[in-house]
């Protein structure tokens, strides 16, 4: 059994060399394995994200010119819209300041025809400050009478041709 027990020796010998080459190949393989991995992961994935970021930078600046392209767009159509807008004021206020000048110089008018009618009739109040009975006078002293407050001649007529004027 000698040959058996040779045997059995060699093939441990041989597993305990294949071990420890294996062991050695292993201890050396492995690390350089990893850090190979390591490297080629990283690198892959630092490629990947620059390709990808890449191309999400050209469309985000794409995006943002298009973006300011209307934003300018809508500015100057704003910029016309507050030109147009403070000229129509400005028009508006203009004309409020003439009417408003109008209704002044109307407001002066009607204040001056309304002092010299106050005073018209003050006066022709004045001057009638005894009845006149028009059916005692001759109608040459009632026209005289009728014409001192200055009618127009169609009223002056108009009184003598009347019942109560000499004109009956």
């Amino acid at each position: 059994m000698i040959p058996d027990e040779i045997r059995q020796s060699i093939v441990d010998i041989i597993h305990q060399e294949i071990w420890k080459t294996a062991s050695s190949t292993t201890a050396v393989i492995v690390p350089s394995g990893l850090v190979i991995a390591f490297i080629t992961k990283n690198w892959f994935l630092n490629w990947v994200q620059n390709k990808v970021s890449h191309k999400f930078n050209q469309k985000l600046e794409a995006y943002k010119n298009d973006l300011q392209r209307q934003l300018e767009f809508y500015k100057n159509g704003l910029q016309a819209d507050l030109e147009v807008f403070k000229l129509a004021t400005t028009q508006a206020q203009d004309r409020r300041a003439r009417s408003n000048e109008k209704e002044y110089d109307a407001c002066i008018e009607c204040w001056n025809s309304l002092y010299e009618a106050f005073f018209a009739i003050r006066t022709l109040s004045s001057s009638l400050s005894a009845p006149i009975s028009l059916n005692q006078k001759p109608i040459s002293i009632v026209k005289e009478i009728l014409e001192d407050y200055n009618l127009p001649k169609a009223d002056v007529t108009h009184i003598i041709k009347s019942p109560f004027g000499k004109g009956r």
